[in-house]
């Protein structure tokens, strides 16, 4: 019953959330027509949070994870179609999420944990930053306010798992750079969509975490 209601929240949220994505992605010069993935989007969302609640029920943080999901997906559909993340998006993913892990932690008294969720966070975004600038654009500023709201889950459970978060999209990245790069005959001319990994990413060690 649990798994039931955790899927209809976020493939309702995600359905939801198509309009407002829509024009978040019009006023930042992004074309893309979010009702060639509402379909996409609401299964993902749905099978994923459902497996959450019956495969490796993540409480406390499952009012966080349940919020994130939807934001998460939309985020990484719209960076494979069209290489770019509305900012919007990553506010309200980043907002959303500290707030719902600052009350699940004020409920737990749990302060260390909301400590290393702010710092993971701060620092996963910096460590992104950091590599976008020696990267000259291989990362966006989308990915690095989108790894703020994963950090700041990953983080709520150890600083291990925040790292990961950064360390497996890159393992996830790989094959598929190598197989560009043989495809181009070693041209790097076409980037790589980082957030779809960076989710997937978040999504799994989430679950391996709980």
């Amino acid at each position: 019953m649990s798994a039931f209601i955790a899927a209809t929240v976020t493939a309702g949220a995600s359905l939801l959330l198509a309009s407002p994505l829509q024009r978040w992605c019009t006023s930042s010069g992004i074309e893309f027509d979010t009702r060639t993935s509402r379909r996409s989007v609401v299964a993902a969302a749905a099978v994923i949070s459902s497996s959450a609640v019956v495969f490796a029920p993540i409480e406390p943080t499952l009012a966080a994870w349940l919020f994130l999901v939807p934001l998460a997906l939309w985020a990484a559909v719209v960076d494979f179609r069209t290489g770019r993340i509305p900012s919007p998006l990553t506010y309200w993913a980043g907002g959303g999420t500290l707030v719902l892990l600052t009350v699940v932690s004020a409920v737990e008294q749990n302060w260390s944990a909301l400590l290393r969720t702010l710092l993971a966070a701060a620092a996963s975004s910096l460590v992104l930053f950091t590599l976008a600038v020696f990267t000259g654009g291989g990362i966006g500023m989308g990915d690095v306010r989108l790894v703020f709201s994963l950090g700041a889950v990953l983080g709520y459970f150890s600083w291990q798992w925040a790292a990961a978060g950064l360390i497996v999209p890159l393992l996830l990245m790989f094959p598929v750079a190598v197989v560009r790069m043989v495809r181009e005959r070693g041209s790097a001319s076409s980037g790589i969509a980082a957030a779809p990994y960076m989710v997937a990413a978040c999504v799994l060690l989430t679950a391996c975490a709980a």
